[in-house]
């Protein structure tokens, strides 16, 4: 792996979608391990684990978080994370392609709190070690055992018949999981919370467009400046320093997964050309997006 100085590959191991989906038709896997336990690593696509049974501790990023029988973790594409567990510590996990959270873009930002579940609570678990809690009960593990074990099967089947199998149950398991996490985090919010959420929300769906802090104050129904303090008490940082970051890890997402041109990704990623996402990128990844493409292939 020639000209690669980006410390986070020597560092600990990264999975790339290549070799994690080999038939290109099929967008999502699942399977389980049993007493589990992987040190820090990361991944080119996202990745979720339901905790089957035990106890342990999940690391994403910096933060250390309590891991219990029915917790649901969504950890997103080139997060550094792993988990200290061991005996009787199983874990369901879901994993799925750019190209299908891609394909089934439209859909997947009508269901209900899925910016939520897939972006902001990853957000507070790397940042700030709280999160929004998504946590499955007993009768609902027994209850989705089948479509875990769905997927499951249709992952082995190299087929087509198997790949449309696992992507359409891949949609319902995300739809299920949506919609409990709707139900928890609406029973735990008060309306201010939930306008907040709303303006993040908005944040992540609009990242290349030209997003303004008076928008975002707005849909939060607060001032700017009480906008700002209760952001950065949250998520550690500014709007704009969240938004840039969010629009670096989409640039290593299409660099490291198409073949897209670099000025393409710039401007399909919100920056203003090549040359400024070339001056953010490097500042913050510590090498040009050319050197990531040759680093992540």
């Amino acid at each position: 792996m020639q000209d690669c100085p980006l410390e986070i590959f020597k560092s600990h191991p990264h999975f790339t979608t290549a070799e994690t989906f080999r038939e290109p038709s099929k967008l999502a896997r699942g399977f389980v391990e049993r007493n589990y336990y992987k040190g820090m690593h990361t991944q080119a696509f996202y990745e979720v684990n339901i905790v089957l049974s035990g106890a342990a501790t999940h690391y994403i990023g910096q933060s250390p978080i309590s891991a219990q029988t029915g917790d649901v973790f969504i950890i997103p594409p080139h997060i550094p994370h792993g988990y200290r567990g061991g005996s009787g510590f199983d874990v369901y996990h879901f994993l799925l392609s750019p190209t299908f959270l891609e394909k089934n873009a439209a859909d997947l930002q009508i269901l209900p709190a899925f910016s939520s579940l897939f972006r902001i609570d990853p957000l507070l678990r790397e940042k700030t070690a709280s999160r929004l809690h998504l946590h499955l009960g007993t009768q609902t593990l027994i209850e989705i055992q089948p479509l875990l074990q769905r997927i499951t099967d249709s992952s082995l089947d190299r087929s087509i018949v198997g790949a449309i199998t696992a992507n359409s149950e891949a949609m319902i398991l995300i739809a299920r999981l949506c919609a409990l996490y709707y139900e928890q985090t609406q029973s735990q919010s008060n309306e201010e919370d939930t306008a907040f959420l709303e303006s993040v929300s908005y944040l992540y769906e609009n990242f290349n467009t030209n997003v303004t802090l008076q928008t975002l104050a707005a849909i939060a129904k607060m001032s700017r400046t009480a906008y700002i303090n209760k952001f950065k008490r949250i998520t550690g940082m500014a709007p704009g320093q969240l938004l840039q970051q969010y629009r670096i890890t989409m640039a290593e997402r299409l660099l490291s997964d198409t073949d897209k041109k670099i000025a393409d990704i710039a401007q399909e990623t919100g920056f203003c050309d090549a040359s400024h996402l070339n001056r953010l990128f490097s500042a913050k990844i510590g090498m040009t997006p050319a050197q990531y493409r040759r680093c992540n292939r």
